[in-house]
């Protein structure tokens, strides 16, 4: 099985940069393909889970999911948001009006980030 192993996180400018992460006396970087290196703000690093969103984009540790779900095809439906976050060993979505932790879901879709949206977990309890 290969992995992808590769870290986000906003360099100093504010951008979002995508590499591998390093973190040593001298401070915290995310190193690039082409070799170039850019200091981050350690609080906004997350890794990549290996999995992609209904839409295909990549999900990375702090990013803020919507998931949908169909309750054994009837008509209670409903909506969770949350944070992907690791838990024990596994990727889980935080759900951030009880606490509750459930596994990822295929009808996830990437809504935001903590670092930049942060208030849409506050705006769902």
């Amino acid at each position: 099985m290969n992995r992808t192993i590769k870290f986000r996180a906003k360099n100093i400018s504010g951008d979002w940069v995508y590499g591998y992460f390093v973190k040593n006396r001298h401070g915290a970087f995310i190193y690039t393909d082409d070799v170039a290196h850019y200091e981050v703000d350690p609080k906004t690093v997350g890794q990549y889970t290996g999995l992609d969103d209904k839409n295909k984009v990549e999900i990375y540790e702090g990013d803020i999911v919507k998931t949908h779900f169909d309750i054994r095809n009837r008509t209670d439906e409903y909506n969770e948001i949350g944070e992907v976050v690791f838990e024990e060993l596994r990727i889980t979505i935080k759900d951030s009006k009880h606490g509750d932790y459930y596994r990822f879901h295929e009808h996830s879709e990437i809504i935001g980030n903590i670092t930049d949206n942060s208030n849409l977990l506050v705006e769902h309890e």
